[in-house]
């Protein structure tokens, strides 16, 4: 898919590594962000509670941000419980004007809907 099509953005939207079962979690996030940073593409990122299930915490996670080349300005951060929510400025690219704001928020929680959970 990466190599058919050019993206303006990829949003990552949680739950990137089974962090309970990986042993090298943080290994594993460190491969995937060098993935990333071979597309070239300007990324926007959350976690999931599947994350921070394991060793790393959402700070952690955030910390090794830093290995992204292209990680997406964020305006408004508010941290909540170590949860990130911020959001993305999408400016129209002759004029400068701000078009578009995407809401980025982490809820940190899982389902409360009874069947799904169990």
């Amino acid at each position: 898919m990466f190599t058919q099509k050019k993206f303006h953005l990829i949003m990552i939207t949680g739950d990137i590594i089974w962090g309970k079962d990986n042993s090298t979690a943080r290994e594993s996030l460190a491969v995937f962000y060098d993935f990333l940073n071979s597309l070239k593409t300007p990324v926007a990122i959350t976690y999931g509670n599947h994350d921070v299930e394991g060793p790393l915490k959402r700070s952690d996670m955030r910390s090794m941000e830093k290995k992204l080349e292209f990680l997406c300005d964020r305006h408004n951060n508010f941290l909540n419980s170590n949860r990130e929510s911020y959001t993305l400025e999408v400016h129209n690219r002759d004029s400068g004007e701000l078009q578009h704001v995407i809401y980025v928020w982490d809820s940190g929680s899982y389902t409360h809907w009874p069947k799904i959970d169990d």
